[in-house]
């Protein structure tokens, strides 16, 4: 569990430099706001497949859809000119996690699972490649 900070602890915000002295190059807003609305509608996509039932292949695929397109806007964000080299990190990690997790939304998205009451789960192709 993470602990509070100390009063004495330094915000980010007062630390020497923060945002001031990182000459860091601000990211063009249109992309800024074409991964807000990716992110927008990843949550949506999230939030609708919890509430579908399990094995839903629809709610896979969307959720699939919406995971890559939040990675692919964080690889276009990646391609600003002149980011440090430790932003670039933190920005491929977040494209690789999104990679990930579409290539696994996409794999459930092609296999259908039966869930009636009273009956163990059966898994089948549903022969979409």
């Amino acid at each position: 569990m993470a602990q509070e900070p100390s009063e004495s602890a330094v915000p980010f915000r007062d630390w020497p430099g923060w945002g001031r002295d990182w000459n860091v190059p601000p990211v063009p807003g249109e992309m800024v706001k074409r991964w807000q609305e990716a992110y927008r509608r990843f949550g949506q996509a999230y939030e609708a497949t919890a509430k579908r039932p399990p094995g839903d292949v629809n709610a896979a695929r969307e959720l699939a859809e919406a995971s890559w397109n939040v990675a692919v806007l964080w690889r276009e964000i990646a391609g600003t000119a002149g980011l440090p080299w430790w932003l670039l990190a933190s920005l491929n990690a977040a494209a690789q996690a999104f990679e990930q997790q579409a290539r696994d939304w996409n794999a459930r998205s092609r296999v259908d699972v039966d869930v009636a009451p009273g009956h163990p789960r059966v898994r089948r192709d549903s022969g979409t490649r």
